[in-house]
């Protein structure tokens, strides 16, 4: 949703995120976990700016794996 909870989930989250679907939704901070805090903080300004001017977002990002801790790249959008 526009604060960032994730309200469904569709994919292999384990194989990508390293946890199940459920504590991915029940997560609140959940990006705090798995984008790199510099990332973090430029994909939330890309997201406000989308929000603000009605702009589709299209964004590279990188996510660390929970378990093995490896970094991935995922294209998100919105």
């Amino acid at each position: 949703d526009q604060k960032g909870v994730v309200t469904s989930v569709v994919g292999d989250t384990e194989k990508i995120f390293g946890v199940s679907p459920g504590e991915l939704i029940s997560d609140l901070g959940v990006w705090d976990r798995f984008i790199p805090a510099r990332d973090l903080r430029s994909l939330l300004l890309l997201v406000r700016n989308g929000i603000e001017n009605r702009q589709e977002l299209q964004e590279e990002i990188r996510v660390v794996n929970q378990q093995t801790k490896e970094i991935r790249r995922l294209l998100i959008r919105g």
